[in-house]
């Protein structure tokens, strides 16, 4: 059995980044024989690999069942219950909500595909023998770039030989055009009934298209692209909290503030306190915000 022992985590936050070579992984856990249920607002997106047991995740009042072995992935700012019939052994890697858009944009993790199974349990459970090895070397230069690249290889690898969703209606090409549109245009302002009429949907039929298809509502996938981008920000520019707040798309920077508390669980400004702080650990502080605007 590759779980074996008691339950032990690692936060990577504090480690610099030297490449950047993959999304920077927030936390991970080694969790056997967890017996817990949850039933919470996440502040970031884990990605669980559940290698023994069974339970359930639920997103709002949409249920999905879990047997192992599969991943399943809990979006933050999404009120989410999930946990194990009796208990399950479960390996869970966390993001901070910046590394979304670069996980869904690689088609790392899905929101229409919250729970995938696991075509080959003994390549993951390889990786994860050489995720627990590298980890002993993570105070090393460049560790926690080898550690966010594992961790990518293993969300890779867990998708191998797993096909894309069916598709469900004729109005696909259009939604997927319109999820396309959010993901290029999410800085932009954008009014979704508009949008849905413009891809030739009412905007009541584009919401339902939209809920069979994806676990996130839109308009929360839309603000945590935003939220994401923000975050990015926060941490490697000096830019005043207006100026963030209009280039994510918020005309308002007081509806900004409250929506970034609502998906993160904290204030921009504590957020920024504390990327500030390791960065000046590392002496890696921005010198000013960037040349020019994205």
């Amino acid at each position: 059995m590759f779980m074996t022992g008691e339950h032990r985590g690692y936060c990577l936050d504090p480690y610099k980044r030297q490449f950047r070579a993959a999304p920077p992984v927030s936390t991970i856990g080694f969790s056997p024989r967890n017996t817990m249920r949850t039933d919470a607002v996440h502040r970031k997106l884990d990605v669980c690999f559940i290698l023994r047991g069974a339970g359930f995740l639920q997103v709002d009042r949409r249920r999905y069942p879990v047997k192992a072995p599969c991943v399943m992935t809990i979006a933050p700012g999404l009120r989410t219950r999930h946990g194990p019939k009796v208990d399950w052994d479960e390996v869970y890697i966390s993001y901070h909500p910046p590394a979304i858009p670069a996980l869904v944009g690689r088609r790392l993790v899905m929101p229409e595909q919250p729970v995938w199974p696991i075509a080959n349990l003994s390549a993951i459970e390889r990786g994860l023998m050489n995720l627990k090895e590298s980890l002993q070397e993570l105070h090393a230069v460049g560790g926690a770039d080898v550690i966010d690249w594992l961790c990518a290889g293993l969300i890779l690898q867990s998708r191998i030989r797993v096909p894309p969703p069916a598709d469900q209606c004729p109005s696909e090409s259009a939604l997927q055009a319109l999820r396309a549109h959010l993901e290029v245009h999410y800085r932009e302002p954008l009014d979704l009934r508009r949008l849905a009429k413009a891809h030739g949907l009412s905007y009541s039929h584009f919401f339902r298209l939209w809920g069979r298809r994806f676990t996130w509502p839109p308009y929360h996938y839309l603000m945590s692209l935003r939220i994401g981008e923000a975050c990015r920000l926060l941490s490697e520019t000096t830019l005043r909290m207006n100026e963030i707040a209009g280039r994510v798309g918020f005309n308002d920077p007081y509806h900004f503030s409250k929506r970034f508390r609502q998906m993160t669980g904290e204030t921009a400004s504590a957020y920024r306190r504390m990327h500030r702080e390791s960065a000046r650990a590392f002496r890696i502080l921005p010198a000013g915000p960037p040349a020019s605007s994205r």
